[in-house]
């Protein structure tokens, strides 16, 4: 198991610490390969998610994983990311939960 981030969102002191310590570079991550991917994500501070801080960085991660990753699952607002931009399907907030599978091929 191989544990990254995407470095563009900013971390408090002890958060980074251990993010040092225990996870890696997406790039060496991507020279070894993947046979599954999990992509979680953060709480959205934007109305769009295009306008996250971290959406330049999941829109590698995503592009990369269509062609190189046999499975990819995506994690509560990850979902919804890889719908927006693969599919310009936009988020609509609901009054609750909801949940949604799905293949990124």
């Amino acid at each position: 198991m191989h544990l990254f981030i995407i470095p563009e969102i900013e971390r408090s002191k002890d958060s980074q610490a251990w993010i040092d310590e225990y996870y890696k570079d997406f790039d060496e991550v991507k020279c070894h390969g993947l046979d599954a991917l999990i992509i979680s994500s953060a709480n959205p501070k934007s109305k769009e998610l295009s306008e996250e801080l971290f959406w330049p960085g999941l829109i590698k991660v995503i592009d990369w994983a269509k062609d190189s990753v046999t499975s990819v699952l995506c994690a509560c607002l990850a979902t919804q990311a890889v719908l927006d931009y693969l599919y310009n399907i936009k988020r609509t907030r609901l009054t609750k939960k909801n949940g949604a599978y799905f293949s990124i091929d």
